[in-house]
């Protein structure tokens, strides 16, 4: 296969972060009212959840360019209703959370991968607050047979050093729990500036401690731009890249700078949600940069500095593996 050659040009539109897609998802679909969701992405993990939540009772209408969600969930009546996420990580934690606070009764389940994941602490810190969830496998892995409207408010203690997603998940249904909870984190939270985002799309759907319809615009991925970010530094191009937010509070924003850093010409043009990137490359420098924020954007930044007139270093690599 011969690949092609040469300078990366032209204008993309990044596609919206998965992130924050989610958890508007989830936030929308828990308040009482149509909400709007601009820009979302369009995947199968957000398939998948969404799925979830027009069985919940949601009601999600996809559109061009956004999508309309009218809650608030109602559970579900009658017998035991059977979820299955795949191999969505990002639901399964959320969906976790959510069932013990809605009436009805649940087996939440996925695909084989998805059964090796560990919910141990989130089960745990559910536990601790009366949700009554059974183990129908391993203890702490799917599937998991819950019973709904168990879960009370108050203190509630988790270890974060699993995944940051388990922190994220207690912090959205908190507002659905009678006086809410209280969360504590245990040991050094993993990817905490994602609970940083759950704390912004709360921001929107629940500022005063109770959810309410919004319009939330998802800012694009940041992940993804990383690809052409380092396409254009490195062959010497120029892209514009359209739906990133200047003032992104994503981890692997941080590209950004490490590409400006390697000698890269970053530059915005515009303001507000019609801000766009413009990238342009040129010699590629050596760069000193730990990663252990942004374990996503490592690898785009090694294959970027693999170009670079001299050696880099890359530190906090340790959960690339993982």
């Amino acid at each position: 296969m011969r690949l092609p050659r040469g300078r990366l040009g032209g204008t993309l539109r990044v596609p919206g972060s998965k992130s924050f897609t989610n958890r508007a998802l989830l936030a929308a679909a828990l308040a009482p009212g149509p909400s709007e969701i601009v820009a979302p992405l369009d995947a199968d993990d957000t398939r998948v959840l969404a799925g979830v939540l027009g069985r919940l009772g949601a009601t999600v209408v996809p559109g061009n360019r956004s999508w309309e969600v009218t809650g608030p969930l109602s559970g579900a009546a009658g017998g035991e209703t059977v979820i299955d996420v795949g191999p969505a990580g990002t639901p399964a934690r959320f969906l976790l959370a959510l069932l013990p606070a809605l009436p009805g009764r649940f087996v939440l389940d996925g695909s084989p991968r998805m059964r090796e994941r560990p919910m141990g602490p989130l089960v745990e810190a559910l536990r601790s607050r009366g949700a009554r969830i059974e183990a129908l496998g391993a203890e702490g892995f799917l599937p998991l047979r819950i019973e709904g409207g168990t879960l009370t408010g108050g203190d509630v203690a988790i270890r974060a050093d699993v995944s940051s997603q388990f922190v994220s998940a207690l912090l959205l249904v908190s507002p659905l729990v009678p006086g809410g909870l209280c969360v504590r984190t245990e040991g050094r939270t993993v990817s905490g500036a994602y609970v940083d985002l759950t704390r912004l799309v709360l921001e929107a759907f629940a500022p005063g401690g109770a959810y309410r319809p919004a319009r939330f615009v998802v800012p694009g991925d940041d992940s993804a731009a990383c690809f052409p970010i380092a396409g254009a530094a490195f062959s010497g191009g120029r892209v514009r890249l359209e739906g990133l937010d200047p003032d992104s509070a994503q981890p692997d924003a941080a590209f950004r700078s490490w590409a400006r850093e390697a000698g890269g010409r970053v530059e915005w043009e515009g303001e507000g949600e019609g801000a766009v990137l413009g990238v342009e490359g040129g010699p590629v420098r050596p760069v000193e940069a730990d990663v252990d924020a942004a374990p996503d954007a490592a690898l785009p930044l090694a294959a970027l500095l693999a170009f670079a007139g001299g050696t880099s270093r890359l530190g906090g690599v340790s959960r690339l593996g993982a």
